[in-house]
C-alpha cells in the first residue's frame, strides 16, 4: 500500500512573519506579553511611561475547498490581534492602525520542509469592542480584540 503525502500547513513560519511585520512599528508578542510593554516605572508616577502593545494569537485553522487534484492544499488560518493602551482612545487608535497595517500586508511565500506555501490575502473577520481592565489602582488599561484570517495555499512543485 502506497503512503499518500497530504499537505498540511505549518503555522509557525506564518505567525513569525506576522509578528515580524508588525514589530517594525509596535511592540508585539505572540501569545505573550512583549518585553518593555506596559508601564515603565511606577504606574501613574512622574517619569513613568506606558508603552502600548499588541498580542497576536492563532486560532483553530481549517482546510478550505481546493482543487480536486489537491483538495487539502488550501487553508484558512484565523488570528486574534489584541491592542492594549493606557486609555480607551490610545487603545482604539492602536487597533485602527494595526488593522490597517494587517489589511495591507503583501502576499508572501513561505518555505517549509513539505514545500512552499503562499499567503494570498488576509481578511478582516471582526472588529472588537474596547474593554477596560481594572487592576484596583489607577493603573488600569484598555484592550480591543480584532480577528483576521490568513488564506494560504500550497504551491505545486
Amino acid at each position: 500500500m502506497a503512503v499518500v503525502s497530504r499537505p498540511t500547513v505549518r503555522r509557525a513560519p506564518i505567525s513569525a512573519w506576522l509578528v515580524e511585520q508588525l514589530s517594525v512599528k509596535w511592540l508585539v508578542g505572540y501569545a505573550e506579553f512583549p518585553e518593555k510593554a506596559g508601564w515603565l516605572g511606577q504606574p501613574d508616577k512622574a517619569g513613568s511611561t506606558f508603552r502600548p502593545w499588541i498580542t497576536l494569537v492563532g486560532g483553530p485553522a481549517s482546510m478550505i475547498d481546493g482543487s480536486l487534484a489537491y483538495s487539502e492544499s488550501e487553508w484558512q488560518l484565523p488570528y486574534v490581534f489584541t491592542a492594549y493602551g493606557q486609555t480607551s482612545v490610545q487603545c482604539e487608535s492602536l487597533a485602527d492602525e494595526m488593522r490597517l497595517a494587517v489589511a495591507n500586508l503583501p502576499e508572501h511565500t513561505f518555505a517549509t520542509p513539505e514545500g512552499r506555501w503562499k499567503l494570498h490575502h488576509i481578511r478582516l473577520l471582526a472588529v472588537g469592542a474596547v474593554i477596560r481592565y481594572e487592576s484596583g489602582s489607577s493603573s488600569n488599561h484598555y484592550a480591543q480584540t480584532d480577528t483576521f484570517s490568513c488564506y494560504v495555499s500550497k504551491e505545486e512543485s
